[in-house]
């Protein structure tokens, strides 16, 4: 499937691939949220896509997407905020995991 992602600042991040996981923490957050989503393009790299969602007035959405070699790459670029997985990141990790044996396979020699 091809995927057009939108980036602040940059022109979108083209790609051929499949979406692996997309989740977000809305219901927890209320006006401030992150949506997370993990594709694994056909070139065999990783993308994860960040957003961060508001509905405050005068404040706008921002979107961040980071290409990755690996899914221990996956994995560092997520726990390097503070070192530590939030229930988000969790959440899309494992659902990801589920539809690719590499991030699988990572969680588990890594975090279990």
């Amino acid at each position: 499937m091809y995927f057009s992602l939108q980036r602040n600042g940059k022109l979108p991040l083209r790609f051929d691939g499949k979406l692996l996981a997309i989740s977000d923490d809305k219901r927890l957050k209320g006006v401030r949220w992150r949506e997370l989503a993990i594709y694994r393009m056909s070139s065999g790299q990783y993308v994860v896509h960040t957003i961060r969602r508001t509905t405050r007035q005068n404040e706008r959405d921002r979107s961040a997407v980071v290409v990755r070699d690996s899914a221990l790459d996956v994995l560092r670029l997520l726990a390097c905020d503070g070192g530590r997985l939030t229930a988000l990141d969790w959440r899309t990790l494992g659902s990801a995991a589920v539809k690719d044996d590499m991030l699988g396979g990572v969680i588990a020699r890594e975090l279990l």
